[in-house]
């Protein structure tokens, strides 16, 4: 699967990577780093046109200016199917971000295929993920100790729309990184 992705700045990169390590360490999850960028993600898809999204990337960029998003507390997407659960901090869903998330979605579209349905407007969650694939009812005990006294409640400047390139079985790769302009 590939991500249409916003990338954390310097700060919160940081502060998601010591997480991971700390998870890592303590509780054995290593799974997340299959995709090891901190981000939140715009859409996930099996498969893009990749000249035609990179074209739609750069126009995205040119239109949207730099803002901030809330990111608080801690959450878990529970199943049984993988990568199910996830364990992921929430950015909260305000009408400036679905603003957003439409315009990337309405001019994106055409250049998707076999797109995931939690991205889709009506089901989609904004979020950073901490924990994923390897996450069991026997580590998620462990990781819910490490982050449920963590104070996280993070206001963070966003300033551009990326793609992660995940082949099946690879670590993701940044592909595309086009800063906000307007």
């Amino acid at each position: 699967m590939h991500g249409l992705v916003s990338l954390l700045d310097k700060k919160y990169s940081q502060e998601v990577e010591d997480i991971w390590d700390q998870l890592e360490a303590e509780c054995g999850l290593s799974g997340i780093r299959v995709s090891p960028y901190p981000h939140f993600s715009w859409q996930v898809t099996e498969e893009y046109n990749w000249m035609g999204i990179e074209e739609a990337m750069k126009e995205i960029a040119l239109k949207i200016k730099p803002f901030t998003v809330q990111a608080t507390g801690i959450g878990i997407f529970s199943g049984e199917n993988s990568p199910l659960p996830v364990i992921y901090i929430p950015v909260l869903r305000t009408a400036s971000i679905n603003s957003i998330h439409q315009y990337i979605w309405k001019r994106t579209e055409n250049f998707i295929e076999g797109a995931n349905p939690y991205y889709f407007s009506h089901s989609w969650m904004p979020h950073i993920s901490l924990a994923y694939q390897d996450v069991n009812s026997k580590n998620i005990i462990c990781a819910m100790k490490q982050l449920a006294f963590r104070n996280i409640n993070w206001t963070l400047t966003i300033d551009n729309i990326s793609l992660i390139k995940e082949a099946e079985g690879d670590v993701g790769n940044l592909v595309h990184r086009f800063n906000f302009q307007a």
